[in-house]
């Protein structure tokens, strides 16, 4: 993996060299790094707190266990890749449409647009994780897949945190997002101390979920844009029905429960 990035490295360099024409600014470095400090304890947070439920496991569980979450963990972080994948298309168009007339509307139009897409791959995921799992991995991993429900919630957080963290860049209050980074690393790894003793894995998925909720609730708060939550609210109801759905459903591999759950999913 290093060789590849090395070239990535060089490569990429030579082309900036190349079509860039250098001219520092002193202004400009102090504008970017008053906008990009703030952002830096967060981001170190956010890394512990992707980090930290594998190390506490390890203290908790066997490796079998962590294995089995591990696959469950990536298998759900396709819809992670949406997700990222979409904030990197919004925050340009966010940045650029920042402060025009009707501003507001566009970013309650795109975010229910977004949102929809989301949870729609979300509850695809989530009804479908068990097939996936029976035909694509051993018979060790199969519990992985009772797992994936949990582990959503805090991508679907994370994905409504997009939005929220884009506007607020857009407001020039990095600062705020840095913030909610911090507090949303220390109530993962907390959450995480406490729960996975009793818990298991549960209680990290929980963990990022609440996390990420948490993050939102101040971000949202942050906003001086007005944006609407109903559509968030509607998504999730439905999500939370489907997951409750499952846990007392308990579908087998069958064919019929196949169908009735390619049903839900078209309703």
């Amino acid at each position: 993996k290093l060789i590849p990035l090395i070239i990535y490295f060089f490569l990429s360099w030579g082309i900036i060299i190349i079509n860039s024409i250098l001219n520092i600014d002193v202004e400009q470095i102090k504008k970017g790094l008053k906008f990009t400090l703030p952002l830096l304890p967060g981001a170190l947070a956010y890394l512990i707190m992707s980090l930290s439920d594998r190390i506490i496991l390890e203290r908790h569980l066997s490796l079998a266990v962590i294995g089995v979450y591990n696959v469950a963990v990536t298998f759900s972080l396709a819809l992670n890749v949406i997700v990222q994948s979409a904030y990197r298309a919004l925050e340009p168009e966010i940045f650029k449409r920042f402060n025009s007339e009707g501003f507001t509307q566009f970013v309650n139009k795109i975010s229910t647009v977004y949102l929809a897409l989301v949870y729609i791959l979300a509850i695809g995921l989530a009804l479908f994780s068990q097939e996936v799992f029976y035909f694509f991995t051993s018979k060790a991993f199969y519990n992985g897949s009772h797992i994936v429900p949990y582990i959503i919630f805090g991508i679907l957080f994370a994905a409504h945190n997009v939005i929220f963290g884009s506007v607020l860049a857009a407001e020039n209050n990095t600062k705020s997002i840095g913030f909610a980074m911090i507090i949303g690393g220390a109530v993962s790894i907390l959450i995480n101390i406490v729960l996975i003793p009793f818990m298991g894995v549960y209680a990290s998925a929980l963990a990022s979920g609440i996390a990420f909720l948490i993050m939102d609730i101040f971000l949202f708060k942050k906003i001086e844009t007005s944006l609407s939550l109903k559509t968030g609210f509607i998504n999730m109801s439905v999500y939370i029905a489907i997951v409750l759905l499952l846990e007392i459903w308990q579908p087998n591999h069958s064919i019929t429960a196949i169908i009735i759950k390619v049903i839900i999913f078209i309703l």
